[in-house]
């Protein structure tokens, strides 16, 4: 029976492990899945405010990434929605 012991050692140190995808973790796209956006005043950059599904790494290696709901800070202007802005304010002034 000790000759399994070993065999069952490596196999529990291949497996793959839990991402450490916590709530409250800075929102990062290359191991987390935002399926859920919001806007807070409770944050100062995007972070993972729901946990929906956890990610699985084996090694350094991503084989599935955290389903997550990401809050990002209240009152920042979006980006997308001011450049058309510019560029039609641009198009008038020619």
């Amino acid at each position: 029976m000790s000759t399994h012991a070993p065999k069952t050692g490596s196999l529990v140190a291949a497996a793959p492990h839990l991402d450490a995808a916590q709530v409250g973790d800075p929102f990062d796209p290359t191991i987390h899945e935002a399926v859920m956006h919001d806007e807070s005043n409770e944050v100062n950059e995007p972070t993972c405010t729901t946990v929906m599904r956890p990610g699985y790494k084996h090694n350094d290696r991503l084989l599935r990434p955290a389903m997550v709901g990401v809050s990002d800070p209240a009152g920042e202007p979006d980006v997308q929605a001011t450049e058309p802005e510019a560029e039609s304010a641009d198009a008038d002034s020619e």
